[in-house]
């Protein structure tokens, strides 16, 4: 298995524009949803419109790994989900099965959504 650490260390950084804590309490807000959650496929577009070149140079390091595989963005995605869950858990988001929730993948099809439901142990980022 390759090692996509680099690509996605930076697509899960921090910077001026883009304080990841403070992405997920926005998207998990209640004026915004009552049930305080947001989804993997939220989180997965905000990272990665706002760090485009770690992206793409994750899809190609992807593209360049799995040659005769034709399903690079699942590939990339699991990597970048499994990334999301480890960091949500990490700032008290607890994943929890919501059968109902449906968003849109990469491709604008429906598809059923992880949700991410802020616990007690989530601090509002300064």
């Amino acid at each position: 298995m390759v090692d996509y650490k680099t690509h996605m260390d930076v697509l899960f950084s921090d910077n001026k524009k883009f304080q990841l804590k403070r992405v997920m309490w926005e998207l998990s807000e209640p004026e915004r949803d009552e049930a305080h959650y947001f989804t993997n496929y939220e989180l997965l577009r905000r990272i990665t419109q706002t760090h485009q070149r770690a992206y793409i140079e994750l899809l190609s390091a992807v593209a360049a790994h799995h040659t005769e595989n034709h399903a690079l963005f699942n590939i990339a995605h699991e990597n970048i989900g499994r990334k999301i869950s480890q960091v949500a858990k990490a700032a008290g988001y607890e994943q929890k099965p919501a059968p109902t929730v449906t968003d849109v993948n990469i491709w604008g099809d429906p598809a059923q959504a992880v949700c991410y439901h802020r616990s007690e142990r989530v601090v509002e980022p300064e």
